[in-house]
């Protein structure tokens, strides 16, 4: 404080105007980012700046719902506010601009949590016909679960599988019916595993029993 007192003394006297508050001062942050959960501070959440060629320039665990990035750089960064799983809001164009700092408020996506202590899966199912066309009102049954039925993109979602092998069988008139079983894997951390299974029926005269592909 000595040091910095004598040097303000020595500008006085060689004629410089001097600001002892603005000498003091912390240096001024570019980027400060406030997050909300609804209308309050968010108790935790992550803020990431990525520079243009990818590098994160910072990854923050943020409590008390403010985070402040004083150092950047002047090209366009991105602002990822959230988790990878929750729906993160992304902001580009930040640049670093010392005489006008930036301000946000991001108010955090609701987010469903979908973790369990059980060993279960996610099975989404697309049904198509041979031309790869959805087919609605396909019926889709496990030997443990009431029959689902296909909306209008051939889509039908199961949830909470939990046995090692499962056994889908695929039906709707005008159609051979198919069987697929496939495989439930430990989910890593007990999270919900996703499978999609591409299921192609065939019209009734054709008997195609296998035309059918796991990812």
């Amino acid at each position: 404080m000595t040091i910095m007192m004598s040097r303000i003394l020595c500008l006085a006297l060689l004629g410089f105007a001097v600001d002892a508050d603005a000498l003091l001062a912390a240096p001024a942050c570019g980027l400060t980012v406030h997050v909300l959960s609804g209308d309050k501070p968010a108790g935790f959440s992550r803020v990431r700046l990525i520079a243009p060629d990818g590098t994160v320039v910072r990854d923050d665990d943020v409590k008390g719902g403010e985070d402040r990035i004083c150092e950047f750089g002047p090209r366009p960064h991105t602002l990822i506010v959230g988790g990878d799983g929750c729906y993160p809001t992304t902001i580009g164009g930040i640049r670093l601009d010392l005489d006008h700092p930036l301000e946000f408020s991001v108010r955090l996506n609701w987010c469903r949590e979908e973790w369990s202590s059980a060993n279960v899966c996610r099975l989404l199912l697309r049904v198509v016909d041979s031309l790869g066309l959805p087919i609605k009102d396909a019926t889709a049954t496990l030997p443990t679960r009431p029959p689902f039925l296909t909306d209008d993109y051939g889509r039908a979602q199961i949830d909470g599988l939990g046995e090692p092998k499962e056994t889908v069988t695929i039906a709707r008139p005008g159609y051979s019916a198919l069987s697929v079983e496939f495989t439930c894997t430990k989910p890593r951390r007990s999270m919900w595993e996703r499978r999609l299974l591409r299921a192609p029926l065939r019209p009734a005269a054709r008997h195609c029993w296998k035309c059918f592909g796991v990812s």
